[in-house]
């Protein structure tokens, strides 16, 4: 049975910059990405990747950089390149169109909004580390833009702090091709614990909270419904009943492996997406009680 990396308890999923000038046409940067985000999907991957933390009940970080007003950075010492294109462009700027959220990626009840960073870091000079740490966060998935600005050093940082990092590298985008290899190919790898598609972060996400487990199997006339969790992951019994076939059926996400001896699949269950096993239960002929199983852990935490 495939077991989570990433427990709801102890993961954020920290969404950088969602911005209508970054994500949205009209936006002052949206030309800039485009090419790349069309190529790899981006808003769609980005909709999924948050659907399925909240779903999953993990806690959604908005990480914003600096909304730019006049007077930014000119009596600053040392303004990065970065800092002073934004400002001639006038980047995110408050109270603006281009510097509100896009709309599928506003915040929602729950959601924690950090303080704004100044430069491309989430962490540098902000209340991200602070806000993680009161939720006892030591997991992190990174998602957002740019790959190779903002969202590296946001990971960077989070590294050198102690947490677990996970990039996703079609949740994304950069100006350039050049730019997404670098920040996945070449930098990445030095620094993050995962780097993974949305579909390979999907996969991984816990299931405990998702709609279609629930509706995953049919239930069977005669049968009642239990439910259990086993290693973070919730199972569906189908207890036989009064003038039922004396059996188990447990639904499982797949590519789950059934450790009952002489596993029978049951025809009459839903399979279109789960794998459904059923074995004969020992019991005493009046009891429905489920004979125990042990089931082996496949967790690589």
């Amino acid at each position: 049975m495939t077991i989570s990396n990433y427990p709801s308890d102890r993961t954020g999923l920290l969404l950088v910059d969602p911005y209508n000038d970054f994500l949205s046409e009209g936006g002052k940067l949206w030309p800039m990405v485009q090419a790349i985000a069309q190529e790899e999907h981006l808003l769609d991957h980005l909709r999924q990747v948050v659907a399925a933390a909240r779903a999953a009940k993990i806690q959604v970080f908005i990480v914003p950089h600096h909304r730019w007003e006049r007077g930014d950075y000119e009596d600053w010492d040392h303004p990065s390149p970065y800092q002073l294109g934004s400002a001639e462009r006038q980047t995110f700027a408050k109270d603006s169109w281009g510097g509100e959220w896009h709309s599928d990626f506003a915040p929602q009840s729950g959601d924690i909004v950090v303080k704004e960073h100044w430069g491309s870091s989430g962490f540098a000079n902000t209340d991200l580390d602070f806000r993680l740490k009161q939720k006892r966060i030591d997991k992190v998935i990174v998602v957002g833009l740019l790959a190779n600005t903002c969202i590296e050093s946001t990971s960077r940082f989070a590294v050198e702090l102690g947490y677990h990092v996970t990039l996703v590298k079609d949740a994304t985008a950069a100006f350039t091709r050049e730019m997404m290899r670098a920040a996945h190919e070449l930098n990445g790898p030095t620094f993050a614990h995962a780097i993974l598609t949305t579909k390979e972060l999907l996969a991984a996400l816990p299931t405990t909270s998702s709609p279609a487990l629930g509706a995953a199997s049919t239930v069977l006339a005669g049968f009642a419904e239990r439910f259990a969790e086993v290693n973070g992951v919730r199972l569906r019994y189908l207890i036989g009943g009064k003038g039922s076939p004396g059996s188990c059926c447990m639904v499982m996400p797949k590519p789950a492996i059934c450790g009952i001896r002489s596993c029978r699949c049951s025809p009459n269950v839903t399979r279109s997406s789960f794998l459904t096993c059923a074995a004969p239960v020992h019991r005493p002929s009046r009891s429905p009680a489920m004979t125990r199983r042990t089931w082996p852990s496949t967790s690589t935490n």
